[in-house]
């Protein structure tokens, strides 16, 4: 059995322990007694309430052993720059409570707990009275068993598959590893919420302590099987079981949401906690007056989601505002009467207080170690929002569906086919444009789109009003409460976040519960099992072919087409991903040296992922080659992610190629041989690294040279020519290359560039030049500006002298060197053994065409 799937397979009981043995336990604890029959609703808040439990309890291991101080650190935060990693080797105490012991016997005193609460309800309560359930329909088995496949098949490439994508690497993978590694949560460790994080520990930690990948990912399959069953707690809880079926296939094969289950990152369990809270909210939020105790309950459990939204991500947060909206809805609906929006109030002050203890802890802790409560993205994010029409393909989408189901369904009446032409022609003027071309949608196509809906739903207000009878009308409002507990994440997502879709997970089963309900009123059992059978079988065969695509998406990659599961390369082919050659070349390098490598790396947050233990310094941002530490062995320049990471800190060195302004030592210097011992590159598609192999230390080394100048040659007294070696004197060749070597006696006090003249023995006007600044060849950008020498280091010099075609073949020449300024051009004085000599300095070697 290969690794992957033995890794895989080993967590799986101990994962089913946290579902079965701890979160049924909890949800049967939590919902109605008449609910327990209802097998997706158990087992969405078994997934959920489980792995809360288990995050929560191992949350308290991993602090009650952090470490009590950070060396060389203000404080117990760390690095601000970096809050999502730790540098183990500025740890000072903590203690290893982050065990397979101790997390396992936390877990079975809570699930004990549990059980003993779901006794004390059955010999308190009676079992409510048996109702029958409808059998399913042949299309929910079909849509349940697409389900299943797609699930099945999403976790075989999931389990193939080890941490990759950029955040995966950056935090949580990586976090994963450090607590598992540690067995505490290092007090340095702050942003982001662990409720993936710890999961990822806790899958390795039974792993028998091992670091796997392929172990840690095998808690995904169950936050992805939990947005599912969300989805149709969301439909059913609502609606009915129908519609909740068709709501959990339109999720579960979503293609976007089936592509993105590979990745490891935060969006579909933020999904899950979001959507489940949703169900639960509005459940509490509809429910009749009467229901005091069911409302009640659910209105817990959906705080209790709302926690483990918010331990899984700060946006979780959209939640809130979403309710505070309905709240003010719910005043103005009820003209400001106490009474009648108290109930209501109720739903909302207990879902927020069940939300503090899980949605609060860790930002708590945040804040009284030092870290910021909630640290924000960089603002620069915000200017990628596309804001396109394409954003809104859900609304887009359910008035498509209504609009087909209000003309193709068998009616007596129908809307003003006439109006609704109009409305539906505006609302195209407005975001197909920027469909067919990606762009933001400009003030004229954000008037069409508004008023197109104003006629459209103008005209189908008036429509539904003299149409619509008690049950729709009901259903209406139940969407309208789902529409605005989603607009505050919705607007917050286009406006600042449309610049990827995942990010829009969190709503999008609440955004398809229109579709749901439509397709739900239109495709009746009833209406169906009227249908003769071939037309049963292309409404089987048009169900499929939809579903398709969400199905198999996860047997696709973006870069690499259908056949990537079996074309990819061997795992110790680097060619296609920068960061593991660049990783590997670390890896060599402490194979051959003996010592683990310490890399400053600004900006390259993927790779200390690789390097639990290592010393590699992401947020260190140097400009002058003292500020580079005599430890360090490698110094890696990535494009982006250098050059964003400079930037972000309102830094622009100058990056060779990159159009800012140079104000840089240490980049400059990088080019220098006395600095940097070797070079390599490591690309891919997206990423360039250069590596470069440092000891600075160097450069206070005297370099050989061939001649070795025993007068004192100075240059305004900041430069002394140490000597200098060639390749030869003869003027035939094609070029003559020059080697000098300059001591820095004392700051130069101004930007000057060296001038090489080729002169006639006697004479001043030269034949030929080699001016120019202090580079590695003639072709750089970059170069080593004399502002930035520092006094006791040795500069080189290298630079081609090209002799003209016609030189004279019984003329002795010699080569003249000095120092001028590239501003205004005035030569440096020079001195030789303290006596003046000019502006510049001859060579004692004789060039003649030989």
């Amino acid at each position: 059995m290969p690794d992957w799937l033995t890794s895989s397979l080993v967590v799986m009981p101990s994962m089913l322990w946290i579902v079965g043995g701890v979160g049924l336990a909890w949800a049967l604890v939590a919902l109605p007694r008449r609910d327990w029959r209802d097998a997706g609703l158990v087992a969405c808040l078994s997934i959920g309430f489980g792995l809360a439990w288990l995050t929560l309890w191992m949350l308290i291991l991993g602090v009650a052993g952090q470490n009590t101080a950070l060396i060389g650190a203000d404080g117990l935060a760390g690095d601000p720059l970096n809050p999502m990693q730790s540098r183990l080797m500025q740890l000072e105490g903590g203690r290893d409570l982050l065990r397979a012991d101790t997390i396992l016997g936390g877990t079975l005193v809570i699930a004990l707990v549990g059980w003993a609460l779901v006794w004390w309800r059955v010999a308190q309560q009676s079992a409510p009275q048996s109702v029958q359930r409808q059998p399913l329909y042949f299309d929910e088995k079909m849509l349940i068993a697409l389900i299943v496949g797609a699930t099945a098949a999403r976790w075989l490439v999931t389990s193939l598959l080890t941490f990759g994508s950029w955040d995966e690497l950056w935090v949580y993978g990586y976090q994963g590893r450090i607590y598992t590694l540690l067995g505490f949560i290092p007090t340095d460790i702050g942003y982001y919420p662990q409720f993936m994080p710890l999961q990822y520990a806790y899958a390795q930690i039974i792993n028998f302590g091992e670091i796997n990948d392929y172990a840690a990912r095998a808690v995904i399959v169950f936050v992805q099987v939990g947005s599912i069953l969300a989805a149709y707690a969301l439909g059913k809880g609502l609606f009915n079981r129908r519609t909740g079926i068709i709501l959990a296939a339109l999720w579960a094969l979503y293609p976007h949401f089936g592509y993105w289950t590979r990745i490891a990152d935060l969006e579909i369990p933020l999904a899950y906690g979001f959507t489940a809270a949703a169900a639960f909210f509005l459940m509490a939020w509809t429910a009749d007056a009467e229901a005091v105790a069911s409302r009640r309950r659910y209105a817990l459990i959906a705080g209790l989601f709302l926690g483990v939204t918010m331990w899984t991500k700060p946006t979780g947060g959209g939640f809130i505002l979403g309710v505070v909206l309905m709240m003010g809805a719910e005043i103005v609906r009820t003209r400001f009467d106490w009474r009648r929006w108290y109930p209501r109030f109720e739903v909302a002050a207990l879902t927020g207080l069940a939300c503090l203890p899980l949605g609060g802890v860790w930002y708590l802790r945040n804040v009284l170690l030092g870290h910021e409560a909630i640290t924000f993205p960089p603002s620069d994010w915000v200017t990628r929002a596309m804001r396109s029409g394409a954003e809104l393909g859900w609304p887009l989408l359910a008035l498509a569906v209504l609009l087909a189901y209000l003309y193709i369904a068998p009616a007596r009446f129908r809307p003003d086919w006439r109006w609704v032409s109009v409305g539906a022609a505006l609302i195209a003027l407005g975001v197909v444009p920027t469909i067919i071309t990606p762009a933001r949608m400009a003030a004229l196509e954000w008037l069409a789109l508004g008023a197109g809906v104003a006629v459209m739903v103008a005209t189908l207000a008036d429509f539904a009003a003299v149409n619509l009878r008690e049950d729709g009308r009901r259903a209406l409002r139940r969407i309208g409460w789902a529409g605005l507990l989603a607009l505050p994440y919705f607007i917050t997502w286009f406006h600042s976040y449309s610049y990827h879709y995942r990010l829009s997970f969190a709503i999008v089963p609440l955004m398809a519960l229109p579709v749901a309900v439509v397709l739900g009123r239109w495709f009746t059992p009833e209406r169906i099992g009227g249908w003769v059978r071939p037309r049963r079988w292309l409404y089987a065969l048009a169900v499929l072919a939809v579903a398709l695509p969400g199905a198999s998406i996860a047997l696709y990659d973006e870069a690499d087409g259908w056949d990537w599961l079996w074309t990819r390369p061997p795992e110790d082919d680097y060619s296609r991903a920068a960061i593991l050659s660049l990783a590997q070349q670390f890896r060599e390098y402490e194979a051959q040296t003996g010592q683990p490598p310490v890399v400053i790396a600004p900006g390259i947050q993927r790779l200390p992922f690789f390097f639990i233990e290592g010393d590699i310094r992401i947020t260190d941002l140097p400009m002058r080659t003292t500020s580079i530490p005599p430890e360090a062995t490698h110094f890696v320049f990535g494009r982006p992610d250098t050059v964003d990471f400079y930037a972000r800190q309102g830094i622009y060195p100058d990056f060779e190629g990159e159009p800012l302004p140079y104000q840089s030592q240490w980049f400059n210097a990088l080019w220098r041989e006395n600095v940097t011992l070797e070079r390599i590159e490591h690309r891919d598609f997206t990423y360039l690294y250069t590596v470069y192999t440092i000891d600075p230390a160097l450069r206070f080394e005297i370099p050989p040279v061939d001649v070795a100048l025993a007068d004192d040659v100075r240059f305004a007294d900041f430069a002394r020519l140490v000597g200098y070696s060639l390749s030869g004197d003869d003027l035939t060749a094609d070029a003559i290359d020059l080697h000098m070597v300059f001591e820095v006696l004392d700051t130069p006090p101004d930007d000057y560039f060296i001038y090489v003249h080729l002169v006639p023995e006697g004479e001043i006007m030269p034949v030929t030049t080699a001016d120019g600044p202090v580079r590695r060849d003639e072709a750089a950008l970059s170069y080593y500006a004399t502002i930035f020498w520092e006094v006791g280091e040795y500069v080189i010099d290298r630079r081609r002298l090209r002799p003209p075609d016609d030189i004279a073949p019984d003329t002795d020449y010699r080569l003249r060197i000095g120092f001028y300024s590239q501003h205004d051009g005035h030569r440096a004085a020079v001195t030789v053994n303290g006596v003046s000599a000019g502006d510049g300095f001859e060579w004692p070697e004789v060039f003649r065409a030989r």
